[in-house]
């Protein structure tokens, strides 16, 4: 209940002086202490420095791979849900971080299909995505999802290209290609997750998108509520919701400079009467305002705000790639 950063950080050195000997965590002390502490400062400890980010996200992965260094999906529910996890992959800039929640949400993805079994496929799935780089470039993914991407990545990543690198051939051979795109698929599933917005904010998305100049001005002083909360779900469901007004906009500009690019861009063939100046005056304003909105996410003093932000962005950047 503690909202005072400057509070967590100070019982987060306190924790650390109780837990290191000589530098070094002390496992079986950090195992003592409640595993839910360790989202909790994730989440509490705003900005939080890269180095910190990366050693709690070790002491996460030593609290859910406990004992015997095997998952432990118990362990990992009294923790936090999934969908921390997988928000925590999105925006860490730690490699080591992605490698190691990576192997979470795989584990986590596996453990459901095969029912708590272990199975060779598995690990040599994993090794196989390690290869690729996935643990680092599957962070895209969660910030914007392209059509049939499991499919399209299985088949042109995987065996088009991989299988033709020399000494993996036999490896690929031996790869089950439909276990392979049933966990893609899974992880594929829980990246849409992360871009799902209620329906109540759904639908005023879907009508503004649609707008013809006739956009309840309530609807921007919604989302702008949203976006400077103080609780981080409706910050979530304010970037998600922003996102799917800024997609439009961005494609239009991008199809625009393209044609550019060609050939002239072709101007009205007859004069606008009455109605379609509204209808354009309406676009505009709708484009202002959406714009404005994203500019004062930026310059908010909040950092939970302005780090909203920067996951907007690079949602953005992604989806205009």
């Amino acid at each position: 209940r503690e909202a005072d950063t400057r509070v967590w950080s100070q019982a987060l050195t306190c924790l650390l002086y109780f837990i290191t000997d000589k530098g070094h965590v002390n496992k079986e002390k950090l195992l003592s202490i409640d595993p839910r502490l360790i989202p909790a400062f994730l989440t509490h400890i705003e900005p939080i420095p890269t180095d910190i980010q990366r050693h709690l996200i070790r002491m996460m992965v030593n609290f859910i791979y406990s004992p015997a260094d095997t998952f432990n999906p118990a362990v990992l529910e009294r923790m936090c849900d999934i969908r921390f996890v997988t928000e925590l992959y999105m925006s860490t800039g730690s490699q080591e971080g992605r490698n190691n929640l990576f192997s979470i949400i795989f584990d986590h993805v596996v453990f459901d299909l095969l029912q708590g079994r272990k199975d060779a496929q598995a690990i040599l799935l994993l090794e196989v995505l390690k290869a690729v780089g996935a643990p680092y470039h599957f962070a895209q993914l969660f910030h914007y999802q392209p059509e049939r991407f499991a499919e399209d990545f299985v088949r042109g990543v995987l065996y088009d290209h991989l299988r033709r690198e020399p000494g993996w051939t036999p490896i690929m051979a031996k790869l089950d290609r439909p276990f392979a795109l049933k966990v893609v698929q899974e992880i594929e599933v829980l990246a849409r997750q992360c871009s799902k917005l209620a329906p109540e904010f759904d639908r005023r998305l879907y009508l503004m998108n649609g707008n013809k100049g006739e956009v309840k001005e309530r609807y921007y002083f919604i989302l702008n509520d949203l976006l400077h909360s103080d609780k981080l779900e409706h910050r979530r469901q304010g970037e998600i919701w922003l996102f799917g007004l800024l997609k439009p906009i961005c494609a239009r500009r991008l199809d625009r400079h393209v044609m550019a690019k060609g050939q002239d861009i072709p101007e009205p063939s007859s004069p606008e009467d009455g109605h379609q100046q509204r209808e354009r005056s309406g676009r505009f304003a709708h484009r202002r305002r959406v714009r404005d909105l994203l500019q004062e996410q930026g310059r908010s003093n909040n950092p939970a705000v302005r780090r909203g932000y920067v996951r907007l962005v690079a949602r953005l950047c992604v989806f205009m790639k």
